[in-house]
């Protein structure tokens, strides 16, 4: 696995194959509503599996939200 994912990515894949498959997710997080609408959002294609390529490109998209949405400054402090 590359470096710098979260804890909770190598903690939830039990079974170590690089992945967290929605089982997985519920035996780590549980299965309210809100962690299962969570895991539907981190999993891109809806294969019911959240690798690491979903992870990294979820990460780069909200990385760019999140620059985008800072004030520009035109150089100014």
């Amino acid at each position: 696995l590359p470096p710098g994912l979260p804890g909770y990515f190598t903690e939830a894949d039990t079974d170590k194959d690089g992945q967290i498959g929605l089982y997985e997710w519920v035996q780590y997080l549980g299965n309210s509503e809100a962690k299962l609408n969570e895991f539907k959002g981190l999993d891109l294609n809806g294969d019911g599996l959240f690798t690491v390529e979903e992870y990294l490109r979820g990460k780069k998209a909200a990385d760019a939200a999140a620059a985008a949405a800072q004030p520009k400054t035109n150089g100014q402090p």
